[in-house]
């Protein structure tokens, strides 16, 4: 029965961190519509808002959670919370995943300011290439040859489906290309070194903390270059529309609900798992194109091949993770998805 409330646990926490990776780019783009074209360097301003607020939030949140364990039961105030025992140690293991996430939320959402989502998506789906190196050089996660066929029809079934002539037009080419693959590879490194370090700190860590390691850390990081790069932002938010502030506001609280998601799965997941799980996200992504129309879908047979095989692959990998695993009998300390 605890096998069974776990396995539906995991599935909710995947199946919500999918949505909200399909989602975001949306709701992104939504907020930086209100950036003038010409200021590119302007998306900085609400994510540095969207990542301050989230840094708060976590850490109250942390810090209730202990005090909630603490008051439960005595034998739990050892137990492992953010300013706890081992905080230098813990903020060495995370300092490496939280300055990526920092550079990872500054590149992408530059980029969405400079492109369409649909483009954005399309260079994004390199992810998977980086995670495959980073996590054989550093995790020793040796790619078998099923694992990177079953990547190679992921890239395929994503670009089918990604690709546009009609979207595909950005303002500057060579800016937007390097940026959109620069948040890709950073991506990629974020997700390695999150999971190095859940490796490292498996018994003295919580999702909830790491989080709020993570988030704090990239906040300190992404402030001083926020300030220094963003010459037009804060005069954009403080005359902006009502609405722009609403959607930065909810930014706190959708940046915050959706990077715990995306720590939980990382401790949860190996790395290339992870990167197969992101390439995932195409399929909702393009459903909430054809619901909300824009970009309006395209339905060709290039763009419904890319339905089909994106989604096969990802099942026929799955299925290998699953029979790889149980023949092994691995039980490291994790759910290995």
């Amino acid at each position: 029965k605890g096998e069974y409330v776990s396995t539906i646990a995991v599935s909710v926490v995947v199946l919500l961190w999918l949505g909200g990776s399909a989602g975001m780019p949306f709701f992104n783009k939504a907020t930086f519509e209100y950036i003038p074209r010409e200021n590119h360097s302007g998306a900085l301003t609400p994510t540095i808002i969207q990542m301050i607020g989230s840094s708060v939030l976590l850490i109250l949140l942390e810090c209730v959670r202990h005090l909630v364990m603490v008051n439960r039961s005595s034998s739990n105030s050892s137990e492992s919370w953010l300013f706890g025992a081992g905080f230098l140690h813990k903020a060495l293991h995370l300092c490496l995943p939280g300055i990526l996430y920092g550079a990872f939320m500054a590149l992408t959402n530059t980029s969405l300011s400079m492109t369409s989502v649909n483009f954005h998506v399309l260079l994004r789906m390199t992810v998977i290439i980086w995670v495959i190196i980073l996590a054989w050089i550093f995790e020793g996660e040796k790619p078998t040859v099923i694992a990177l066929l079953c990547c190679s029809g992921l890239v395929a079934g994503t670009v089918l489906v990604s690709w546009s002539d009609k979207d595909n037009k950005w303002d500057d080419t060579a800016a937007a290309i390097s940026i959109t693959l620069a948040s890709a590879f950073v991506q990629a490194a974020m997700i390695v070194s999150m999971r190095r370090a859940f490796t490292k700190l498996t018994k003295s860590l919580g999702f909830l903390e790491a989080t709020a390691f993570n988030m704090t850390i990239a906040t300190i990081v992404l402030f001083p270059v926020a300030m220094a790069l963003d010459l037009q932002g804060w005069d954009l938010l403080v005359n902006a529309e009502t609405k722009y502030h609403v959607l930065v506001g909810c930014g706190i609280l959708v940046t915050t609900v959706f990077q715990s998601l995306h720590v939980i799965i990382q401790a949860l997941a190996l790395a290339t798992s992870v990167g197969v799980l992101q390439m995932c996200t195409i399929i909702p992504q393009e459903i909430i194109s054809l619901a909300t129309g824009n970009p309006t879908p395209v339905w060709d047979a290039l763009h419904i091949s890319g339905y089909v095989i994106t989604p096969l692959f990802a099942v026929i990998y799955a299925v290998y993770r699953f029979y790889s695993l149980h023949r092994k009998n691995s039980s490291d300390g994790f759910i290995n998805l």
